[in-house]
């Protein structure tokens, strides 16, 4: 463990300091949550991606080129299937 030696700092300046530290690491979480949110894919999503028709996702989706996820009624595919195709 490091020992931090603090010079010369005010109370004011400190807490500004975690504060801007928190901010920044709130920040980071939230984009990670938004990239992780958009892993799996819609099928208007995947068409628009790789600028294919559905009877084209539909044909390669029943040739297993690519896999579907289901979630109830809904069919998704993962971003990293799509975007390794």
């Amino acid at each position: 463990m490091k020992n931090i030696l603090i010079l010369e700092i005010t109370k004011q300046e400190l807490l500004q300091e975690l504060r801007d530290t928190i901010v920044k690491e709130i920040k980071l979480l939230l984009e990670d949550t938004d990239r992780n949110k958009k892993t799996l894919l819609t099928r208007k999503e995947v068409c628009e991606l790789l600028d294919i028709s559905e009877s084209t996702l539909n044909r390669w989706t029943k040739d297993g080129r690519l896999v579907t996820h289901n979630k109830g009624n809904r069919v998704y595919y993962k971003r990293s299937d799509v975007e390794d195709f």
